[in-house]
């Protein structure tokens, strides 16, 4: 049990919380006042010099042949208000080598990632699959007009389309990975497309027109989403 609290308090202490890691080393220490690993990780929670050195005194008490103890007990002696506190090194402290926590680092992990994260290539909701169906439509649609364009001889026109189309389809990755780049693209593809939807209007093409609306609601989309996409 109290080696069970001992690998407990220390855990907490490498994961920056000290402050829960106390109550446990006191309490191991109230049954065995010999435990040295205890009054050595005491000594790391210690908010002030003296009680840092007391905790030190005890474990030099313990373990009198510590030289690293007290170096650490001789310069806070000499120096006590302009040295950094002894590091566990100094204090010679030396993890059980089974020990589970022996190589956690001082950033906590979740204990099964997998259940606590999400991925947000998985992540979605209604407005990003709004974004997606209509970025889709709006490929193939314009890749099937460009297709017919260039087979009545409207090459240039024709490669104009298919280029759109392709912007609209590439888009559809970003969409997916969340990246807050999608937002400003979309916002210039509306405008864009909105503008070409317009000049094929003007020019008698009322197929192509119907881009105008559906380009407007994906700039709109975007806008009052930007919190969404914040890769």
């Amino acid at each position: 049990m109290e080696e069970e609290d001992l690998k407990k308090a220390i855990v907490l202490i490498k994961a920056g919380n000290k402050s829960d890691s106390v109550p446990i080393l006191k309490n191991i220490l109230k049954t065995n006042r010999n435990n040295e690993l205890a009054w050595l990780w005491l000594s790391v929670c210690a908010d002030n010099t003296e009680d840092k050195k007391y905790c030190l005194q005890e474990a030099l008490r313990i373990n009198p042949n510590n030289e690293h103890v007290k170096k650490a007990l001789e310069q806070m002696q000499i120096e006590s208000e302009f040295i950094p506190p002894p590091t566990l090194r100094e204090m010679g402290v030396i993890e059980p080598p089974n020990l589970p926590f022996n190589n956690l680092q001082n950033n906590t992990q979740p204990i099964n990632p997998e259940m606590n994260q999400v991925s947000k290539l998985e992540a979605s909701n209604p407005v990003s699959n709004v974004i997606i169906v209509l970025l889709v439509v709006m490929g193939l649609f314009w890749l099937a007009i460009g297709f017919i364009q260039i087979g009545n001889s409207q090459i240039l026109v024709g490669i104009w389309n298919i280029v759109i189309s392709i912007i609209n389809l590439t888009l559809i990755r970003n969409v997916i990975r969340r990246s807050h780049r999608v937002v400003n693209s979309l916002i210039f593809l509306g405008v864009v497309g909105g503008i070409w939807g317009l000049v094929q209007l003007l020019s008698g093409a009322w197929l192509q027109a119907f881009a105008i609306p559906i380009y407007i609601v994906l700039a709109v989309l975007a806008g009052t989403n930007k919190e969404y996409f914040s890769d």
